[in-house]
């Protein structure tokens, strides 16, 4: 997690930027071709002058040129390659720009003595990954992140991307604890799918979900919104058994435009209340083969864009939506 707020491109990273569907509204597919540029517009809050505001912008106004003149052959990845060469140009100009932080640490759990350090981070030229063991913030003094390694549990890894201009990323954290397995529960005559309940009103918090008022329940074959007739102040609440595949440490990801939680064996287990743009948490949590109860509530009612995407990922499974045969009731 990041030593501080994470602000930049919550709503929309670099990724949704250049991969975003243009929306053409009322012009024909035959004149498509006929548009020739593209503008967008930036909401700053506290990020909307000096420094702040251009670490918002950049790099991803450079990946909405890209999505003008590029639209039939885009590549992302071809793109980060690229935009290593747009970096130089920016410190030519004195242009302050948001710079990734390496990925991989959480506030983790581990099954075992030792935990596994495995940093990511995108394809920046000329970018090292420094880190310390001692709590102590790092810079490019510190050791080089080179390849997974291992530490004693509970150790307080700290990582930083530096580049070759000597500027450097937000630090983040991560540790870790050792835990036993969940145990799964025994029940009998299972079938698939998830109990849904639907609610109508107004909340800005899960909190407030019993004052909605029920309009429905059924049972769907996933998580996910029921019904396209559902546009705003609305909620959901899925319960029923999970089917975990085998022993192991399992990452579950909560996406909601606005807040949804995740529920296991009646404790919270990932929190993304309230109302918000896209937003992304994740959680990790060791569970024993078999049936885990489980239930996700998720609310709708702000100008943001309705979204709603539960992941899950662990042994033998990358990550990806619950799916079907996992649920069931």
């Amino acid at each position: 997690m990041a030593d501080e707020e994470r602000r930049y491109a919550v709503a929309s990273p670099m990724y949704r930027v250049y991969t975003h569907r243009l929306a053409m509204g009322k012009i024909s597919s035959a004149k498509h071709q006929n548009v020739m540029g593209m503008e967008a517009c930036f909401w700053g809050g506290h990020d909307s002058t000096g420094t702040a505001l251009f670490e918002a912008v950049f790099p991803r106004l450079i990946a909405l040129a890209e999505k003008a003149w590029s639209r039939e052959t885009e590549d992302y990845n071809a793109f980060l390659h690229r935009l290593g060469h747009h970096y130089p140009l920016l410190d030519q100009m004195n242009i302050p720009y948001y710079i990734p932080h390496p990925e991989g640490l959480y506030d983790d759990v581990c099954l075992t003595k030792e935990y596994e350090v495995n940093l990511t981070l995108p394809p920046l030229p000329g970018a090292e990954i420094h880190y310390t063991l001692n709590g102590s913030e790092p810079d490019r003094l510190s050791a080089l992140y080179t390849t997974p390694f291992k530490v004693p549990v509970g150790t307080v890894i700290r990582a930083r991307t530096v580049l070759s201009n000597g500027r450097m990323s937000i630090p983040v954290t991560g540790t870790s604890r050792k835990v036993s397995l969940l145990p799964a529960v025994k029940v009998d005559r299972l079938a698939a799918g998830v109990r849904t309940a639907i609610y109508k009103g107004k909340i800005t918090t899960l909190r407030d979900m019993p004052l909605m008022t029920k309009i429905a329940d059924t049972v769907m074959s996933g998580l996910f919104c029921p019904y396209d007739s559902l546009k705003k102040n609305f909620g959901l609440s899925f319960t029923g058994f999970l089917s975990i595949p085998a022993d192991g440490v399992y990452s579950f990801y909560l996406n909601s435009c606005d807040g949804s939680n995740l529920f296991l064996h009646g404790d919270t287990i990932v929190s993304n209340d309230y109302c918000h743009p896209r937003l992304t948490i994740v959680r990790r949590v060791a569970l024993a083969k078999g049936m885990h109860p489980f239930r996700v509530d998720y609310f709708y009612s702000s100008i943001f864009e309705k979204h709603f995407v539960v992941e899950v990922a662990g042994p033998g499974l990358p990550r990806t939506e619950i799916p079907a045969g996992m649920l069931f009731h």
